[in-house]
């Protein structure tokens, strides 16, 4: 009876075995003692070590290169148009934007896209008009177009449906944004992350159907380079901007008209990872001496990190698809993670370094 017993208890803890996966080649049942069979099980449990921990996927922001989360890559982005003249400075959350376009408008004068989709800042502004060349550059990241009214042909391309944008104009949408009684008109519209959330949900325009592909990047460079000063040199010294590196931080610092250009609230300055300078055409075709901008096609690109300069070229294949920026052997060009800043200008002649 002791042996029969000892059977089958070996013959139940084997079941055991078998289902929680251990193998084992062989056992003698009519040999083997239930304390030995016990030492088996021991000693197999010690040789599989704890067990090893799943590893989590990490995702990337496309437009910065920097760690979001996973729902962070389906937020549709918002790109404000955001003022430069003298009388609207300083500017507000434009320091919390990926990628902040610069661009000359008319008469000497720059003016900012923002485009924000991994920060969103309480107070964004001052909100502008609109000019035809934001058009080529907001369609590639289908972005939420954000801005006051602007360039008829502008206006007349997204009302007749000839481009596919999501406006949001405060002119027909005043409810989202507000004038700030303390600053001189036109200075003085301002949209806030919380309007703006609202307006895309009020409209359906939260989500992206799949994540953009925009940048490559790779980690930042340990040793730096001797190109602390790139200067930018507009047709009047209050829009003439220098750009300082800084190398304990690995940035650009931003300088216009011979001041640091810092931002509201808390006087923090305007800074960016990447600086690329962008060359293309431009001419005047209206009375108004709107500029136009030759945004879809090719030309000279500058980009400027870790205190390094590569010459390059941009190319762009139509206002949906993205802004591609080759090095001199054809290879296309690294970013480091965080702000990209995006000078266009119309004659290289106005940058040094």
């Amino acid at each position: 009876m002791d042996k029969l017993w000892l059977t089958l208890v070996v013959i139940a803890l084997g079941i055991i075995v078998a289902i929680t996966g251990l193998k084992y080649n062989f056992i003698n049942l009519n040999n083997l003692s239930l304390e030995s069979f016990i030492n088996i099980l021991e000693k197999d449990n010690t040789e599989k070590g704890p067990p090893v921990e799943e590893k989590k996927p990490i995702f990337y922001s496309p437009l910065t290169g920097e760690e979001v989360t996973y729902d962070l890559l389906y937020i549709t982005p918002l790109a404000v148009v955001i003022d430069n003249q003298v009388s609207a400075r300083p500017p507000s959350g434009i320091n919390r934007a990926d990628i902040i376009y610069e661009v000359p408008i008319e008469g000497g004068i720059t003016r900012f896209l923002a485009i924000f989709q991994s920060q969103l800042p309480e107070k964004i502004g001052p909100v502008r008009s609109l000019r035809l060349a934001f058009l080529d550059i907001v369609n590639e990241y289908s972005a939420v177009l954000v801005h006051c009214g602007g360039d008829s042909r502008a206006l007349k391309k997204i009302s007749s449906g000839a481009v596919k944008i999501k406006d949001l104009d405060e002119m027909k949408s005043g409810g989202y944004f507000w004038r700030d009684r303390n600053l001189i008109p036109p200075y003085n519209l301002f949209t806030s992350s919380g309007n703006l959330q609202k307006a895309k949900k009020d409209r359906d325009w939260e989500n992206l159907s799949e994540p953009l592909k925009l940048f490559n990047f790779t980690p930042p460079a340990e040793e730096k380079g001797i190109i602390f000063k790139v200067e930018i040199k507009n047709s009047t010294y209050a829009y003439s901007v220098q750009w300082t590196f800084n190398p304990e931080k690995n940035l650009y610092e931003r300088n216009q008209g011979g001041s640091l250009h810092t931002e509201n609230p808390g006087n923090e300055v305007l800074t960016t990872q990447n600086l690329l300078v962008l060359t293309t055409r431009g001419a005047i075709t209206t009375k108004l001496g709107h500029l136009d901008l030759d945004i879809v096609g090719e030309g000279k690109a500058y980009l400027f990190k870790n205190g390094n300069s590569l010459e390059a070229s941009w190319i762009k294949k139509s206002p949906s698809t993205r802004l591609e920026i080759y090095d001199l052997e054809g290879k296309e060009i690294t970013l480091n993670p965080g702000r990209i800043w995006i000078t266009i200008i119309t004659d290289s002649k106005k940058l040094a370094y």
